[in-house]
């Protein structure tokens, strides 16, 4: 069922004129394609003492939408709640779901890719997010006990070059989280994933529309601000009001050096380097706001099960009072 009032189509100029005449149509936004964009940092954010007071995840649900997952990694395995896929195969891009079409749920739909270097990225994501194994360093993610929602959301260039995931593709798989979210408590859906700098507010998008019906839902949508280096924008969909955009800091907070910052970020969290789970059941340090990401949708979860009736403006607001005030002296600005 779909909760996005939304078409996906490519058309001609002519066509594109007619479609915007009609005055049945109350918006037209481009499909813009984006890219991707733990043994320390868990102790770092106070992830190890919230386990103990009860703070683990356990009964809810993270969703990742990122570029495919090992989903019987060790760090994953016996955790995944769902998967499905949403992916291009028209504009230059080819579909990274199994069956070969545009859509697929259930079964191994959120599989990894191979063949491209980003194909590991979403397996460290959900790591971060959740992971956990009995044995080992990492031992553990953010929110060890909650489970976990994959979707693939990113296409593959005919090209070559960096996957991509085009704006409807991540909206189809918000929308999956949406209809979930009261079988599976959905707390929160990790967006680590990058389009164009925005200096300003994007609200007024299709993308803004379901970040905000996934809120008044009970789902924080948290996303990664970028790795550009900016002082003064974030990267879409960061822009969006309703979104929890986080930027990357280090293990000494400070900011890192890329990445993006601005009165549109809400929180900061580790992003380098941050050892998680990669495919071929190893482990491997990434760096990137993509990283620090879903130490935050993580966080949700893990708060969320220590006090059920916790709502996002609260958790957020408890995660802002409790954090470390970092300068950003590129700027001048704080978090």
């Amino acid at each position: 069922m779909a909760f996005v009032p939304l078409v996906a189509t490519s058309v001609s100029a002519a066509d594109l004129e007619r479609i915007a005449a009609d005055p049945r149509v109350k918006s037209i936004s481009r499909d813009n394609v984006n890219i991707p964009a733990l043994a320390v940092s868990v102790p770092l954010i106070g992830g190890i003492d919230a386990a103990a007071a009860g703070a683990t995840g356990s009964g809810y649900t993270v969703g990742v939408l990122d570029t495919g997952f090992q989903y019987y990694h060790p760090f994953l395995t016996g955790r995944v709640a769902g998967q499905s896929c949403h992916s291009h195969n028209s504009s230059g891009y080819i579909t990274l779901c199994p069956n070969g079409q545009t859509s697929q749920w259930g079964g191994n739909a959120a599989i990894d890719c191979t063949g491209n270097t980003d194909c590991a990225h979403g397996t460290h994501v959900a790591g971060i997010a959740a992971g956990s194994r009995s044995s080992g360093t990492p031992s553990r993610g953010v929110a060890p006990a909650a489970r976990m929602f994959l979707i693939q959301v990113f296409s593959r260039p005919t090209a070559g070059g960096h996957l991509g995931a085009f704006d409807s593709d991540v909206i189809a798989g918000l929308n999956d989280l949406y209809g979930q979210r009261s079988n599976l408590k959905i707390v929160a859906a990790n967006l680590s994933l990058a389009g164009a700098v925005m200096t300003s507010a994007c609200d007024s998008t299709a993308m803004a529309s379901t970040i905000r019906m996934l809120r008044d839902g009970g789902i924080a949508t948290v996303v990664a601000a970028g790795n550009d280096g900016s002082k003064n924008g974030v990267t879409a969909p960061g822009c969006v009001t309703n979104a929890i955009t986080v930027s990357s800091s280090t293990v000494g907070d400070k900011i890192s050096t890329f990445s993006n910052m601005s009165s549109m970020v809400d929180l900061m969290a580790p992003g380098e380097p941050i050892t998680s789970s990669v495919p071929s059941n190893t482990y491997a340090p990434f760096r990137g706001t993509s990283m620090a990401a879903p130490h935050v949708a993580g966080a949700f979860a893990a708060l969320k099960s220590a006090v059920p009736s916790a709502t996002i403006s609260q958790i957020e607001t408890a995660l802002k009072a409790t954090g470390v005030t970092i300068v950003d002296n590129r700027s001048g600005g704080t978090v």
